[in-house]
């Protein structure tokens, strides 16, 4: 599957992935993985922080064992168990955050978003000057 827009490779696009206190596991080694490799910045809250594999073994007698087998790490090295993933551009305000993304429909009774504080400009500053892509 390809896509792209009138700009190009949809791959030039800056992505902004919303994160918070919800965002675990899976999400989180994505949202790692993008990071890590210059695609997207990170906005809203720190990730909650679950970066272990666990398996699950039945025994003999019928009960069973969990046990960590490997933990999740972003493609720098970045643990990601008990710390989470801090967001580039922080949002203390869920409510503002919901708005200024364009979120509105998730807060039906607040009103019209505001186009102009959506964070574009600065993820593409972070992407651009900051971000050292993992080689």
């Amino acid at each position: 599957f390809r896509t792209s827009y009138a700009g190009g490779q949809l791959s030039e696009v800056p992505l902004l992935l919303w994160t918070d206190g919800l965002s675990a596991s899976a999400s989180e080694v994505l949202a790692g993985g993008l990071r890590d490799n210059c695609r997207a910045a990170l906005v809203g809250a720190k990730t909650f922080g679950k970066g272990k594999i666990q398996a699950v073994f039945g025994l003999s007698n019928g009960g069973g064992l969990t046990m960590t087998v490997a933990q999740y790490l972003t493609p720098k090295g970045s643990v990601i168990q008990g710390k989470g993933l801090q967001p580039d551009i922080p949002i203390s305000s869920i409510t503002n955050a919901y708005v200024g993304l364009g979120l509105r429909s998730l807060l039906p009774s607040l009103a019209s978003p505001d186009l102009e504080s959506i964070p574009f400009q600065q993820a593409q500053e972070i992407l651009r000057t900051q971000c050292t892509p993992v080689q």
